[in-house]
């Protein structure tokens, strides 16, 4: 539709060793691995991950401290953003919604990069 189908790849399932294979320059990498996103990002990943910009769903209530942890990973290399996901008012209560408050994104852009993400309540 737009010309750029041949440059996503979506796959079902990546690890640290299988993505020397996919050139991540200027990729836009999306990480909602329930909670395992700890074990994913390690210091050698993040290396590889410097032109990158990274969206992860931290999953505190799996694994407390993650999002801090992650933070720190990243902070030499990237600018991170944390956006602190909220429960619905229009919603009924259910799981998602009960541990909305354990759920955050990261938002991971490269260095020296300006773009700021906006959703409805204003500026992140």
């Amino acid at each position: 539709m737009n010309g750029v189908a041949h440059r996503v790849n979506i796959s079902r399932r990546f690890s640290e060793r299988s993505l020397p294979t996919v050139d991540l320059s200027g990729a836009l990498v999306l990480c909602d691995i329930e909670g395992a996103e700890a074990d994913l990002f390690t210091p050698t990943l993040v290396k590889r991950l410097v032109a990158s910009t990274v969206v992860i769903e931290v999953h505190e209530d799996v694994r407390p401290g993650t999002g801090a942890a992650l933070t720190r990973l990243f902070a030499p290399s990237h600018q991170v953003e944390r956006l602190d996901q909220a429960a619905s008012e229009n919603s009924p209560a259910t799981h998602e919604n009960m541990r909305a408050p354990l759920l955050h994104w990261l938002i991971a852009r490269p260095a020296g990069t300006s773009i700021r993400l906006r959703h409805s309540s204003g500026s992140v």
